[in-house]
């Protein structure tokens, strides 16, 4: 990528690093916004020079965006080693795929006609020092910053049940939830979602085009979660549900 500066390039080789190693990388002292682009923009050319881009995912509390690549994508029941991740938060999200490209200027109904939704759950997990969501009330999340510089903690994305036309659920008046063991750990109204997922899509669209990207057909957004409850992964691992009434469940589980 041309044009990067070396502190950026560093920065990103230590993200980078970091999602093979699992040694956290260090915080910046001082990280400005412009920083923080151009070092999610050096993460995201290289992770996907080993796997395409499959989608974007959209980070409600910091206004962030992150790539999805292929490998970050699993099917239903799909099953993940524990080891692999640092310390997973699990956000149970309302999934789009787009039967034809979203640019600049969809409306709404055009993205409610353009596509296709299905339950998920996002694992969201940060290369950064301190990322400890696990330790309840002491834990202080990463600043928005770091968030957009690490890919918005892109982690995976566990796509469940069958796809149904966006048109079809009525938005936004639906709740989604996270279970595990028969008991519901977090739940929301995806409502909350910006009024509504389709406008975390739309908005992402516009997020995407001042980047010079779109959303392309057969693309996924995973659109952002509506709960404040943090649901964490012990080492021990387990399984998880997320929960969309009409639609089905996606379901993960970590060994």
């Amino acid at each position: 990528m041309s044009g990067i500066t070396p502190e950026a390039a560093e920065l990103a080789r230590r993200l980078i690093e970091a999602r093979a190693s699992l040694v956290p990388a260090p915080r910046p002292a001082d990280l400005p916004m412009s920083l923080a682009v151009a070092v999610r923009d050096r993460c995201i050319a290289a992770l996907s020079e080993t796997s395409p881009i499959a989608g974007y995912k959209v980070s409600l509390s910091t206004g962030a965006w992150g790539v999805l690549t292929t490998d970050m994508v699993r099917g239903n029941g799909a099953q993940i080693s524990r080891t692999t991740l640092f310390d997973p938060l699990l956000e149970c999200e309302l999934v789009f795929l787009a039967d034809h490209d979203l640019r600049p200027g969809s409306s709404s109904d055009d993205i409610l006609d353009s596509c296709r939704v299905a339950p998920g759950i996002e694992i969201a997990d940060s290369r950064w020092e301190g990322w400890r969501p696990s330790d309840g009330a002491s834990f202080v999340p990463p600043d928005a910053e770091l968030i957009a510089a690490d890919n918005a903690m892109g982690g995976a994305l566990v796509i469940g049940g069958r796809w149904r036309p966006a048109r079809e659920l009525p938005l936004p008046d639906v709740e989604i939830s996270t279970r595990s063991e028969g008991r519901v750990l977090a739940r929301g109204s995806l409502g909350d979602v910006m009024g509504s997922p389709v406008e975390a899509v739309r908005w992402l669209i516009d997020r995407l085009a001042a980047a010079g990207r779109f959303v392309a057909a057969g693309q996924v957004v995973s659109s952002g979660c509506p709960c404040h409850t943090f649901v964490t992964v012990p080492p021990s691992g387990g399984s998880w549900e997320a929960a969309v009434p009409g639609i089905g469940e996606a379901q993960v589980t970590f060994i």
